[in-house]
């Protein structure tokens, strides 16, 4: 977790805003791009990418709310956090992606009325809330580290 604070500074969070923001952007939509050949598979390297992003997010957002702010605030484009929320069908709709995607979301909205505004707007919590009481999301450690206030 010393590595998510240092991320968290202010300069530094910045700069790892820009950076995911970029690869998001880059990478969804190379990854996933209708300029592929018939019967071809999309790009598993930009996918492996996003899939290992979307974790690091998660685990930079888990419990922090000053880190869930820097997913949610924009600098000249979208919000990582509204990025998160309009990637393409398949990362929302594929089992082997779910467990990257979903559980990233979950981190970067957990209790923070004002994230999940910016979520409602293109996905529902419910899915979220869903997937967090599955079997699989119970074991899916980034989910297991959520807190709740009790």
């Amino acid at each position: 977790m010393l590595s998510m604070n240092f991320l968290g500074v202010e300069g530094t969070s910045l700069q790892w805003r820009f950076i995911a923001s970029h690869l998001v952007t880059r990478l969804s939509r190379d990854s996933l791009s209708d300029k592929s050949e018939v019967g071809s598979m999309p790009d598993t390297s930009g996918i492996y990418i996003l899939s290992e992003l979307f974790m690091v997010l998660g685990y930079f957002a888990v419990n922090n709310t000053d880190n869930q702010l820097v997913l949610q605030s924009a600098g000249a484009g979208p919000s990582v956090l509204q990025q998160l929320c309009t990637l393409p069908f398949p990362f929302y709709g594929d089992p082997r992606l779910i467990p990257y995607t979903t559980p990233a979301l979950l981190a970067a909205t957990h209790q923070n009325p004002e994230a999940m505004a910016i979520l409602s707007c293109e996905l529902s919590y419910e899915l979220l809330e869903q997937y967090r009481n599955s079997e699989e999301g119970k074991l899916n450690p980034l989910v297991r580290l959520l807190k709740d206030n009790a």
